[in-house]
């Protein structure tokens, strides 16, 4: 009877180690998809800001053309629009921070 509950205890204790070094890799495994999540997550963030930007520039570009009839009242115009985005966009860091 001890040979066998001795065969059963080193089953259970190998079985054990099997069971702990699967864990230890699921979690390696799920600490890596955990830190691309957030990774990927800060750099949507980023683009995402990017695309806003980049659509209000298109849009003040295009107000900048229907409103400029010359070169001169365009640039003029270009310039006005820039010194007011700058003015926005450092009140909003201002708002974050």
């Amino acid at each position: 009877m001890a040979v066998n509950l001795k065969q059963q205890l080193d089953r259970v204790s190998v079985k054990a180690q099997i069971i702990t070094g699967r864990y230890t890799a699921l979690r390696k495994q799920l600490d890596e998809a955990n830190a691309e999540i957030s990774r990927l997550s800060d750099s949507i963030a980023k683009l995402q800001a990017e695309i806003e930007r980049l659509k209000i520039a298109n849009e003040y570009l295009r107000l900048v053309k229907s409103v400029g009839a010359n070169p001169e009242e365009t640039r003029k115009a270009k310039a006005v629009i820039t010194r007011l985005v700058r003015e926005i966009d450092r009140c909003i860091l201002d708002l974050n921070d």
